[in-house]
């Protein structure tokens, strides 16, 4: 499926006879004013009355449980495979990706970074803002919890690194830790 999009897209398409130029930018032209006068006619039509719904408590966004990352993976394979030509990606590759990508969007969702109220010197230090947590005992062992604790305790010159500089040097920084060398 990505190989016939690409190919669609990087087809030559036969060049029009330079006479007929003008009149495929005429037609082209013709084609999107059209698009654009039917939408901004769209605009100034009265807007239809709202509708009423009453919410239950059952109803509102904190009443759901959150979903971890092997629910997500179900939910995506089990989706219906469509494309559009206007899509980033495939979904046939997104969904073949998905084990890989959905621990990272997961992750990236537990972790925020710091963000101060005003200007502050450690607005770029690339610390992770730690949540609240109201248990002593499970609370500030959870993940969220722990990781930007752990990740802020870290030297500023290996929180700033590349990726695969971050690893060597996360490596000999915990080395050291460890071990003294």
């Amino acid at each position: 499926m990505l190989f016939s999009t690409i190919n669609r897209l990087l087809r030559p398409i036969d060049a029009p006879h330079p006479s007929d130029a003008l009149n495929l930018c005429s037609k082209f032209l013709d084609f999107f004013q059209a698009k654009v006068d039917s939408i901004y006619q769209q605009f100034l039509q009265p807007a239809s009355p709202p509708l009423h719904i009453h919410v239950t408590h059952r109803m509102c966004l904190p009443s759901f449980s959150p979903v971890d990352a092997p629910q997500v993976v179900e939910l995506v394979t089990k989706a219906k495979a469509s494309t559009c030509p206007l899509d980033s990606m495939p979904t046939t590759l997104v969904k073949a990706c998905l084990p890989t990508l959905c621990p990272i969007m997961y992750l990236s969702d537990l972790l925020h970074p710091y963000t101060p109220s005003r200007n502050l010197r450690s607005l770029d230090t690339g610390l992770l803002s730690i949540p609240h947590t109201s248990l002593r005992t499970f609370g500030d062992r959870a993940f969220s919890a722990a990781a930007p604790t752990l990740w802020n305790s870290l030297p500023s010159e290996i929180r700033n690194a590349a990726s695969v500089i971050l690893k060597k040097s996360l490596k000999t920084y915990l080395l050291t830790m460890a071990y003294g060398l």
